[in-house]
């Protein structure tokens, strides 16, 4: 069923299975391999996905991340990833193509809203929209050529993403994600296909300890905040982002915990200055309470701040795991 290397990047997911019916209602199938055609006269038909079943994506930038069935919810498939950042990226921003994919069509989810990559049968010219990013995009199956789709999602009249169905693999072959002046912005190639998937995929839990944005003057700016460390957590992440033109600022946190060891981060410099971090700041971090803040002033003109504080909690499962 999954056999075939290529493809590239973006973010993505299926639409509802068979054709309209002559009532103008969509009639899917129930995803069974025996719904799956090849003939590009007839269309290209809903792949019949199985528990195990896995595809290897390498983005523009030479990484590779698996994706992976690993559970049957029903009328659902779970799909999870074995990449880190991929998860990270999905636990923030719910990515379509992880989680629940519908069966019947492969439709991926965003919060209430199904992502419809694909409206079966693929069929050359074929048009429909759905809700993509939380943005309505209108997708065209552009031609069909030896089993792979290409298609184009549209929105506000410029192309969003770029990808094509490898009807080999059951699955994309590629996406391309563009921003509004065309420049790619995240690419991604099948690299392999195949069944019964045996490694490990992770998943992140998150707490946001601190999420705010400002500016600061003459007059000091100043804040206090706190969060909790479970016992498990794998370590605290920061987005950091301050420009000062004048003044100084100073961030950080530690733990409350006097035997919290090295558990704490802190961040301080005297203006001019600009600070931009993104990453584990703190590694392992002892459990407990934290106390953090920050301060900071500019009196020749406004400075401004934008922190993002995640205590992450890495999950490991495997293909059957719920």
């Amino acid at each position: 069923m999954h056999r075939r290397l290529v493809l590239a990047l973006a973010l993505l997911l299926a639409p509802v299975a068979g054709c309209l019916g002559g009532d103008g209602t969509d009639a899917a199938t129930d995803g069974t391999e025996e719904d799956t055609a090849e003939d590009d006269t007839e269309g290209l038909r809903v792949p019949g996905w199985s528990l195990g079943d896995h595809w290897t994506y390498r983005t523009g930038d030479g990484e590779e991340q698996t994706w992976a069935v690993t559970r049957d919810a029903g009328s659902d498939w779970i799909v999870d990833t074995d990449s880190r950042d991929a998860a990270f990226f999905d636990a923030r921003s719910d990515v379509s193509f992880f989680g629940e994919r519908r069966k019947a069509d492969l439709a991926g989810s965003q919060g209430d809203a199904n992502v419809r990559f694909f409206d079966w049968p693929l069929v050359e010219d074929k048009t429909w929209t759905t809700t993509w990013d939380g943005v309505e995009r209108e997708i065209t199956v552009d031609r069909i050529e030896d089993g792979t789709a290409y298609l184009t999602a549209r929105q506000n009249d410029r192309v969003a993403v770029e990808y094509t169905y490898d009807s080999e693999a059951g699955n994309f072959g590629t996406y391309t994600f563009l921003d509004e002046n065309g420049t790619e912005v995240f690419t991604a190639e099948l690299a392999a296909s195949g069944a019964d998937y045996g490694g490990t995929l992770v998943r992140w839990d998150l707490t946001t300890a601190l999420e705010r944005a400002g500016g600061f003057g003459a007059e000091p700016e100043s804040f206090g905040f706190g969060f909790d460390v479970p016992e498990n957590a794998s370590d605290i992440w920061l987005a950091m982002a301050i420009d000062c033109p004048s003044g100084s600022y100073d961030f950080g946190f530690e733990s409350s915990d006097e035997t919290g060891g090295g558990s704490s981060y802190g961040a301080s410099d005297t203006c001019p200055a600009e600070a931009d971090v993104a990453g584990p700041v703190v590694e392992d971090p002892a459990p407990g309470e934290y106390r953090g803040g920050f301060t900071g002033t500019s009196p020749e003109a406004e400075g401004t701040y934008s922190f993002t504080v995640y205590v992450r909690t890495l999950v490991e499962i495997t293909v059957g795991d719920g």
